[in-house]
């Protein structure tokens, strides 16, 4: 349970979740499992619209003892480099904290540009593009 508890304390710190998987919208969840137990009463989940929804397992032999949503952590491309990078490796190698940056938005593409360095990223789909530019501006701004 340490393990799970610690885990989904880490998992909230995910800056920028990953939302669709083989362009099918996806959700994670993570779960604690119980082999052979005598507990009878059935596990359910909440959904979006607030139903809740009974859990079936494949193996009858396991029972779920606890389940939680994860926030995987999406990553994006880096064209320069040519590999994918995290969301933490992006903020702290392409945004400095000093001076001014312009982001914008060019179909499934992320421009940074960096007074004169202009960085170019990829990522799935232009919505995937938009959501990223929103998550990154959230962090910089004070929310009241």
């Amino acid at each position: 349970m340490n393990f799970f508890n610690n885990l989904i304390s880490e998992n909230e710190k995910v800056i920028f979740p990953r939302e669709v998987e083989n362009t099918v919208d996806s959700n994670y969840e993570v779960a604690v499992l119980e082999k052979n137990s005598q507990r009878l009463l059935p596990t359910y989940m909440t959904d979006e619209f607030g139903r809740s929804i009974k859990v079936k397992l494949e193996n009858p032999d396991y029972n779920i003892i606890k389940i939680s949503p994860y926030r995987y952590p999406e990553t994006i491309f880096d064209i320069e480099r040519n590999k994918k990078i995290t969301v933490d490796f992006f903020l702290n190698r392409y945004l400095p904290k000093v001076g001014v940056k312009v982001m914008s938005v060019l179909n499934n593409k992320v421009i940074i540009q960096n007074d004169d360095e202009v960085r170019l990223f990829s990522l799935k789909s232009e919505n995937e593009s938009e959501r990223f530019i929103a998550e990154i501006a959230s962090l910089f701004f004070i929310k009241n």
